[in-house]
């Protein structure tokens, strides 16, 4: 989906077979402190416990690196400032397959190293 004036968000999706995905979404509309406050809230409220949850630089802007295990599910996301919007990059897989280098290669290709 492309962003237009009436919808500034853009998102694609990318699906492997064995259950892996990997979404690209930005919006012009979120604030970045905003969409780290929502995920922040959310960590503490449900009592989750992120196995990786520090801030980090992505393509020379701040950004912040998540990742969680919902029930066989890993989610790792990276959350980018693009004021005036976010960008995330949502990689996700099944518990017990390893993350794929097409993810870690799209990750670095996008936000260079940590």
């Amino acid at each position: 989906m492309a962003a237009t004036a009436q919808s500034p968000r853009t998102q694609e999706t990318w699906r492997k077979s064995d259950g892996q995905l990997f979404t690209f979404m930005s919006d012009d509309t979120l604030s970045y402190d905003d969409s780290l406050g929502m995920i922040r809230k959310n960590v503490t409220d449900n009592g989750l416990k992120p196995s990786v949850d520090k801030d980090r630089t992505c393509g020379g802007r701040r950004a912040h690196e998540i990742e969680m295990t919902f029930g066989t599910t890993i989610v790792h996301q990276i959350v980018i400032d693009d004021a005036p919007g976010v960008t995330k990059l949502t990689y996700t897989h099944p518990q017990g397959t390893p993350t794929t280098s097409d993810a870690t290669t799209a990750i670095a290709a996008y936000c260079g190293a940590p």
